[in-house]
């Protein structure tokens, strides 16, 4: 009965939330005209928007990346239903992992590993089109401090750079399966830098993951630690390079320490079953 429940509620709560972009242009048409990268898709919350995530996806992922994510996200939606969702996709260019084909990439690379360069070059066009996403947000009338940027993968890496090379002020940023080149700008940038303020760190990488290392990812957050930077690695047993139901559960808890849900969890319950009726 309770399951029953909880399937209809999660039913009812994507009815009225959760959209792609590209299908309600009609909506919005100038809010993203100047952008690059455009979000994909975006869950809308139920009531009492408080805050927004935007959460980059992994390395070439796109329709079927985000579509596993939401399917992992169930259980959490009516914890998160204050909260706006943006899956942003990234620039459609030539990628060097791929012999130079045409791939949704946030930045180049021609190996995965923590040894290679950072093309440089090549994030900067990602991180100035998340900076104005991130504005549109403010414009709309979330405050700054309720935006929280992160990401799985190449998009956690991202998400590290702009966030501790362009955006220090930023509450927070989290990173899923995702490392810094051993010699990354975003560590030279905080190593010559003293800033007032850096966002909280959330880390995560599982012990069966064979695309971002532990070690990798483990040896990312102490670096990131000697140059000030705060906050926490979570190290999940036996997972694989994805995003598994309990390092979310981890996420969305720090999610909500900083964007807390005062509308209450029974009144938007009662909220989403009045207005499925209303809507029969």
């Amino acid at each position: 009965m309770i399951r029953c429940l909880k399937t209809c509620l999660f039913a009812v709560f994507v009815l009225h939330s959760i959209h792609r972009s590209d299908e309600n242009q009609n909506e919005e048409p100038d809010t993203y005209d100047f952008i690059t990268v455009k979000p994909e898709y975006i869950i809308q919350p139920v009531k009492n928007h408080t805050g927004t995530v935007i959460f980059l996806h992994g390395m070439i992922d796109t329709d079927p990346g985000i579509e596993d994510l939401k399917k992992a996200m169930k259980p959490f939606m009516l914890d998160i239903a204050h909260i706006k969702i943006i899956f942003p996709r990234a620039p459609h260019r030539p990628y060097s992992l791929m012999n130079e084909a045409p791939r949704y990439i946030w930045f180049n690379r021609k190996w995965i590993t923590i040894y290679e360069e950072e093309d440089l070059p090549s994030f900067e066009m990602s991180c100035i089109d998340i900076q104005k996403l991130i504005a549109n947000e403010v414009k709309a009338g979330i405050p700054f401090e309720k935006i929280l940027l992160g990401g799985f993968s190449m998009g956690g890496e991202m998400a590290l750079h702009i966030a501790y090379r362009y955006m220090q002020n930023l509450t927070g940023v989290f990173a899923i399966s995702a490392f810094l080149r051993e010699n990354s700008e975003v560590l030279e940038h905080l190593y010559h830098n003293d800033f007032e303020t850096l966002p909280e760190l959330f880390l995560a990488v599982g012990t069966r993951d064979d695309v971002a290392l532990a070690y990798w990812v483990e040896d990312t957050f102490n670096k990131l630690q000697d140059v000030r930077v705060h906050g926490n690695m979570h190290i999940m047993k036996d997972m694989e390079h994805e995003v598994r139901e309990d390092v979310l559960e981890e996420l969305w808890g720090w999610v909500l320490r900083y964007i807390p849900d005062h509308f209450g969890k029974k009144r938007r319950r009662k909220f989403l079953l009045e207005s499925h009726y209303k809507n029969d």
